[in-house]
């Protein structure tokens, strides 16, 4: 090897960097393929390749550039000096633990790491410039693309967290590990049609036209630099070869730029525009062009150039000097399949606006190219929208087809109409007279609206002030007499009707309208449009009383309309999707919504909403959250929110929404410093855009008390409960769904602070209030019966508890189903009351009840399981089967100590259990550890006078008897 000509080593650099780009079974039959014959060329590309192997992927650079580095470095032969070809992991760098080895590139090598202390628990992926001859050109390059990726805050861009330079002087970032599959791969293994991968384009060019808004290009666009995580979002990689646009060289001070240097061109020649090979200065126009590649790969697989020869030269001649091939020339059958059609029809759907922006960006000039990354965003957009694109012509046949494609029917009935016309047909007068009905019937419905709101006039009301309760009542009451003979007019009067009644909680006066418009709608001469948002609305009401399956029913029927009428990508669809996803979600199916969110996030991208996706990105999150994957619902709220700010900027109210979201998952999770930072971020914004006295203020202090008492500061949720409380007896009255939840949490608060005979006695009024407003199968209904009946346990009205506990059981049975996991919560709470009164068998079939629910639905373990497990414990102990409780009381250990920490008091209460049991089995060495443990914890927590850490003190002083040693003392 160290005699190899210079040739020779770019002629191998071009069939590693080739083999690179197949999967690792083809790899090496293609070299022997390619070597011909050639044994000592084959040889040493064979050693190289393994050397370059070893990148799996992430952020990796050419295999040509990991070649000119080691030109650089001697051309020292691995075989003699196995040190030049690959490098120890180190162990740590800084306060970073390094596990394992992510990829190399032509600049540094990636490692999957984690935090070394207790602090940080994701993990991160951490890019090291390589030691080696040539290093401080590399260093430089490195510290410039930190500074780069420092600027960049983007969802769809990979997030720096860290950086800084290691003991050996080298720089290292610390960024964001992304768990996904490159696009194009990602794409043809889920046979995503055309349309679905136009979607995830437009998420790549939406990261790199913002960069640009940043002056940063990336120059090396490429597959393998784009991630699709399992949510179906991008993530953009490796900006190692970006430059900020208008220096004069590509880093501060540097006169001769590497990227320009013969043999450590830093690009991938299959995505590289022609002003790279040429050496000319770059701009944001050769992203566009490296996009018009990848686009190209997506539609229609392959390169978009003929390649005669193999390696970097072949792939450059055919850039600078052949033209680009049609999108819509891709016929295989292969091809076709993966895009979930045949040839002809991806033939037909390519030719036309596709091929042109393809294109069009695909041009050798730069200002040939689409102006911007947006302009190109936009022509994918207009096309999608049936609507000229501005890269075509604009001649009066393409513009007239674009609008016949557009409005099909329309076009049609014109068509129609016309043939009427010149055959003298009436049809053209009755089109006409349906349009006017159609007018009227808008201008009717405007009409007697502004007629409700008349009455609050100070002339029509004599000067009272009249409630909005009032002025729908009113507006109630005149519809029997004033639209008696307009039935279609009535029906969208009393959607309207409906619909706001629902949204001041009025559920019971919301109904009788909503189905009158339905029933209305139905069977009159509705259109498509207002009988699916009949059946939404209704669905609203039922999802809002807890009737998740009847709302469910109805979102499938509207689901169904809207795809008849607009197909599964309009964004009509998707809205539905999303509500339906919401129902799916409530009644704890979690697997069932997964699909129905993905579907609606994957239409809204499309469609470029970006608050539409944020709504998506919502809900989901709340169902990661909800089926204990809290960490990836953090992770698609905090999406939602960058996004939100994105579009409205840092203080909007849609902000404060998905912040208080974020802020209930943070708190899920156990970080109550991050959760608290995200509640006080959404007051402010709150507070500085409605009312004091807005209900949404409320809400939000009301969330602020629960997260108050999670911490154990009674004295602060107290205040909060209260305040929030007076905030929503202002807005709704006395009586409405927001108050009875207020006065529910302050009944529970004094559940907690011992009062048991006032949290009773609120508890029984709250139950009232929400039977009177929900009925008895609302799930808050049934939340405040199990409530009241651990109260009367907690009281020792044991034999009221058991009948109480029973009827939230079957309530939440009969209303959410056999498998939810609220029902797992109710038989642990009879499990718990069951052992106080000493009947530990149907104790231990109740917990093992929840204990089953639980593991089904979340098999990593949950809190609720936990207690479960803990409870089994105390039911099996008095029967002398402590040795049959030990496993599931460490597995509770752990799952506490997993979600919860292990300073924790219910982490503190499991070790209690298991130290009791430990002992009874005369492990009391164990058990004493156990207990300290225990003891510790509760005394950080509560404190060392406390009623909870003197019980454990106790029960380490009866193990110290037992085994004959001195009591710990107080």
């Amino acid at each position: 090897m160290a005699g190899m000509r210079l040739a020779d080593w770019d002629a191998v650099g071009d069939l590693i960097e080739a083999a690179l780009e197949r999967p690792a079974a083809e790899r090496r039959p293609y070299l022997r393929q390619a070597c011909a014959g050639d044994d000592h060329r084959y040889a040493t590309a064979e050693r190289l390749l393994a050397f370059a192997e070893r990148a799996t992927g992430f952020l990796d650079q050419p295999a040509a550039a990991q070649v000119a580095e080691l030109l650089q470095e001697a051309v020292t032969d691995p075989e003699s000096d196995p040190a030049a070809a690959t490098a120890a992991m180190p162990e740590r760098i800084g306060s970073w633990r390094l596990l394992r080895e992510l990829g190399r590139g032509g600049m540094g090598t990636v490692y999957l790491a984690e935090r070394a202390d207790a602090d940080f628990h994701h993990q991160v992926a951490i890019k090291l410039v390589r030691s080696g001859l040539g290093v401080a050109e590399l260093a430089a390059r490195f510290k410039y693309e930190r500074q780069i990726l420092a600027t960049l805050d983007h969802p769809n861009i990979a997030r720096l967290y860290d950086g800084g330079v290691t003991n050996d002087g080298l720089p290292y970032f610390v960024m964001e590990y992304v768990e996904g599959q490159r696009i194009d791969r990602y794409c043809d293994a889920h046979r995503l049609d055309i349309d679905a991968r136009l979607d995830l384009f437009a998420q790549v060019c939406g990261a790199v036209a913002y960069a640009h808004r940043k002056l940063v290009v990336h120059r090396d666009l490429k597959p393998a630099n784009i991630l699709v995580d399992a949510t179906g979002a991008v993530k953009l990689l490796d900006f190692g070869v970006a430059k900020l646009v208008g220096g004069a060289t590509d880093e501060p001070g540097e006169t001769d730029a590497p990227v320009t240097r013969a043999g450590y061109r830093l690009l991938t020649p299959e995505y590289a525009s022609p002003e790279q090979f040429l050496g000319t200065p770059v701009s944001t126009a050769t992203d566009v062009y490296s996009l018009g590649v990848l686009l190209y790969a997506l539609l229609a697989g392959g390169s978009p150039y003929r390649v005669e020869g193999t390696g970097a030269r072949a792939v450059e001649k055919a850039v600078l000097d052949g033209e680009p091939d049609r999108p819509s020339n891709a016929r295989t059958a292969e091809i076709a399949d993966a895009r979930g059609t045949t040839p002809d029809r991806l033939r037909r759907r390519l030719q036309g606006d596709l091929d042109t922006i393809t294109l069009t960006a695909l041009r050798k000039t730069p200002e040939e190219r689409y102006a911007s990354v947006d302009a190109l965003i936009e022509d994918v957009r207009r096309h999608r929208a049936r609507l000229p694109i501005v890269a075509r012509p604009q001649t009066f046949g393409y513009r007239a087809g674009r609008f016949v494609r557009r409005h099909r029917a329309g076009v049609a009935m014109s068509a129609l109409l016309a043939a009427s016309l010149l055959a003298g047909s009436a049809a053209t007068l009755w089109q006409a007279r349906a349009a006017t009905l159609e007018a009227q019937k808008a201008s009717r419905i405007r009409d007697f609206l502004v007629g409700i709101f008349e009455v609050n006039d100070p002339d029509a009301s004599s000067g009272e002030t009249i409630t909005a309760r009032e002025l729908l009542d009113n507006g109630a009451a005149r519809i029997d007499v004033e639209l008696a003979g307009e039935p279609e007019v009535r029906a969208g009067i009393q959607a309207v009707l409906g619909t706001v009644y629902r949204k001041l909680g009025l559920l019971e006066d919301a109904r009788p309208h909503l189905e009158s418009a339905l029933t209305q709608r139905r069977t009159g001469r509705a259109t498509v449009e207002e009988l699916a948002a009949s059946l939404t609305d209704l669905a609203s009401l039922e999802y809002a009383a807890g009737r998740y399956t009847e709302a469910e029913t109805l979102q499938r029927e509207a689901l169904d309309i809207r795809l008849r009428a607009d197909g599964a990508t309009s964004v009509a669809y998707a809205a539905v999707a999303l509500d339906l996803a919401g129902s799916l979600r409530a009644r704890g199916e979690h697997e069932a919504a997964a699909p129905w969110y993905e579907t609606a996030l994957r239409i809204q991208r499309l469609a470029g909403d970006s608050g539409a996706v944020a709504r998506v990105l919502n809900g989901y999150g709340l169902l990661k959250v909800g089926a204990g994957e809290v960490n990836e619902g953090i992770e698609l709220l905090a999406h939602a929110v960058a996004l939100r700010k994105a579009e409205h900027g840092p203080v909007h109210t849609e902000v404060a929404v998905t912040l208080c979201n974020l802020a209930f998952a943070r708190q899920r999770a156990g970080d109550y410093d991050g959760a608290g930072s995200a509640f006080d971020e959404c007051l402010a914004i709150r507070r500085a855009r409605l009312d004091p006295d807005h209900p949404d203020i409320g809400r939000t202090l009301n969330n602020m008390a629960l997260l108050a008492e999670a911490r154990g500061d009674l004295a602060a949720a107290d205040s909060l409960h209260r305040r929030a409380l007076e905030i929503r007896q202002r807005a709704f009255g006395a009586f409405s769904p927001e108050v009875a939840g207020s006065l529910n949490n302050l009944a529970v608060l004094a559940y907690r602070r011992g009062d048991l005979a006032g949290a009773a006695a609120s508890f029984r009024d709250v139950l009232a209030q929400w039977r009177e407003l929900v009925g008895d199968d609302h799930p808050n209904t049934i939340t405040t019966l199990n409530n009241l009946g651990m109260t009367l346990n907690a009281a020792g009205e044991l034999t009221a508890s058991e009948s109480v506990l029973r009827e939230a059981l079957a309530g939440r049975r009969r209303v959410l189903g056999d498998e939810h996991p609220q029902v797992a919560e109710s038989h642990a709470n009879l499990a718990d009351l069951l052992t106080k009164m000493g009947r530990y068998r149907e104790a231990e079939a109740e917990n093992l009840a929840a204990i089953a629910i639980l593991d089904a639905e979340f098999p990593d373990g949950h809190p609720n399981a936990a207690s479960a497990l803990v409870g089994m414990g105390r039911a099996l102990r008095p029967q002398g089967r402590c040795g049959e409780a030990i496993p599931g009381l460490e597995r509770a250990i752990a799952i506490r100590v997993e979600r919860l920490g292990e300073d924790n008091a219910r982490t503190a209460d499991a070790r209690l259990w298991l130290g009791r049991c430990l002992s009874d089995v005369g492990r009391y060495d164990e058990a004493g550890e156990a207990l300290e443990r225990a003891r510790a914890a509760l005394a950080a927590a509560n404190g060392a006078d406390h009623a909870s850490t003197r019980e454990v003190i106790a029960a380490i002083d009866s193990i110290r008897m037992r085994a004959g040693r001195r009591p710990s003392g107080p």
